[in-house]
């Protein structure tokens, strides 16, 4: 009950505080959708994250509630939920190979398993903990 309440009280204050002294939205009109996208990890918990052009950190949600994705060594892939802004992601599987991004892989996973809200902000997805912290974000590759 705790976490529904600081969930509520982050999209509270995220609805009282997009907007700057000025009037002028703080926020960007997402320019993409959150299914059929690929997102590209730019920061995990509060840590930059380099795109890597050979074998980005990435991931796209499907209309038909699974995801998937290639988190730095393997391919994963599961299921999520969506209600309104929140999200859950689950039933997580991936391939089973080594290399020197396992660390930032196994974050990754452990990161989105613990992902109870989103927001898009232009071409940036946000994932939102239940203590109403963003954890990850990812952008999407627009032209």
């Amino acid at each position: 009950m705790k976490n529904i309440f600081a969930l509520a009280g982050f999209i509270f204050l995220m609805s009282c505080s997009i907007f700057k002294k000025d009037g002028a939205s703080a926020f960007e009109e997402p320019i993409v959708k959150l299914t059929g996208t690929n997102w590209f990890l730019i920061s995990l918990n509060n840590h930059s994250i380099a795109i890597d052009a050979e074998k980005p950190v990435q991931f796209k949600i499907n209309i038909d509630n699974s995801f998937k994705g290639f988190a730095g060594c393997n391919q994963f892939w599961g299921v999520y939920k969506i209600m309104q802004s929140q999200i859950s992601f689950s039933n997580f599987n991936r391939t089973k190979t080594s290399c020197d991004k396992i660390e930032i892989e196994n974050e990754l996973i452990e990161t989105m398993r613990s992902t109870k809200a989103y927001l898009i902000n232009g071409n940036k997805l946000q994932l939102i903990n239940k203590n109403a912290e963003i954890i990850a974000v990812f952008q999407s590759r627009v032209n």
